[in-house]
């Protein structure tokens, strides 16, 4: 065990200096911005926002959440099936929390594609 937690994380630190490297690039920096808006559409924060915009990014991050947490229960299911240890209740409980979060899980992608879908068609009719 002391080995794999090892290699984990000499795997994990070995990967560390790339996201160290997502900077603004250069060429970015040498743009002129005339306005705030062209400001916030290159990612500089200084246009102000939207309400239709902080709704939908609201949206996201909620049920950006609740993936995770789907996630979470999947690989809880997953330890909760591999180490019934011959124990039909527990094998029977991980596969029930392992189904009930992959449905929730398509629950989730359908509501992300319908929000994300319903609040794009509304930016585009009322501009």
């Amino acid at each position: 065990m002391k080995k794999f937690i090892a290699n984990v994380t000499v795997l994990t630190l070995s990967f560390l200096p790339f996201t160290v490297m997502a900077q603004v690039p250069k060429a970015l920096d040498t743009i002129e911005l005339d306005t705030a808006t062209q400001a916030g559409k290159l990612g500089y924060g200084a246009a102000p926002a939207d309400i239709k915009d902080t709704i939908l990014e609201v949206v996201n991050w909620i049920l950006g959440f609740l993936g995770i947490a789907a996630i979470v229960l999947v690989i809880y299911g997953g330890i909760l099936w591999m180490t019934s240890g011959g124990a039909d209740a527990r094998a029977k409980k991980g596969q029930m929390v392992i189904k009930n979060a992959v449905i929730g899980l398509a629950i989730i992608l359908f509501a992300y594609i319908i929000v994300n879908f319903v609040i794009k068609a509304l930016l585009d009719v009322t501009g």
